[in-house]
């Protein structure tokens, strides 16, 4: 339990990921202590009042009992992510054929050179609703660029490493996080309850 105090700022403090493919040795060494001591570690945020869980790769927390404020922001999250995940499938699938998914790598400057070359990237990556959310000040396509990578790495989806020809560009990792939001996207369903007037997400 040598990183308990890290996995606890990430996992708890931030609401955050330890994925299986984090480039930074010490996140990979956090998910290892977690693996080896998943019951220890179940058992000490039962007491926070969240359950330990592990999908797609990733470790997270679920708080249990969410109130109708979290359900409502929970909707907020839903379309938020809708239209990241689909800029980045949009944009990130133009240079890489196969498929978008954790272990593909790319720098700003290859994706930036695409997204200004497409009107229509161009305009979904300036409509993101996350830039009203965080109060992004871009004032052109690089800006945002950049604002969407900051915040991706910020929420562990990219982990970054230098190019190792040169050190000054940044090399973007996709992580295991990835997949989790994109099942988050593709299998939440919204449900209509009649009887209360609200919106539930299941």
């Amino acid at each position: 339990m040598e990183y308990s105090q890290d996995i606890t700022k990430i996992l708890y403090d931030k609401c955050g990921f330890v994925a299986d493919n984090f480039v930074d040795a010490t996140k990979q060494n956090m998910y290892n202590d977690l693996t080896v001591n998943r019951e220890w570690y179940s058992e000490l945020f039962k007491h926070f009042g969240c359950d330990l869980k592990f999908n797609k790769g990733c470790y997270y927390l679920t708080r249990r009992s969410p109130t109708r404020q979290q359900l409502e922001s929970r909707l907020k999250d839903y379309f938020m992510w809708l239209e990241i995940i689909d800029f980045i499938l949009s944009s990130l699938g133009i240079i890489n054929k196969k498929a978008v998914k954790p272990g593909l790598v790319f720098t700003q400057g290859q994706l930036l050179s695409i997204v200004e070359g497409n009107s229509s990237l161009t305009r979904k990556l300036q409509n993101l609703s996350v830039f009203v959310r965080e109060n992004t000040k871009a004032t052109d396509t690089a800006e945002y660029l950049s604002a969407l990578l900051l915040f991706l790495v910020n929420k562990q989806i990219l982990d970054t490493s230098v190019y190792e020809q040169d050190e000054n560009v940044t090399v973007y990792h996709i992580t295991s996080v990835f997949d989790f939001f994109m099942e988050f996207v593709t299998t939440v369903s919204l449900r209509k309850k009649e009887e209360e007037g609200v919106i539930d997400v299941e």
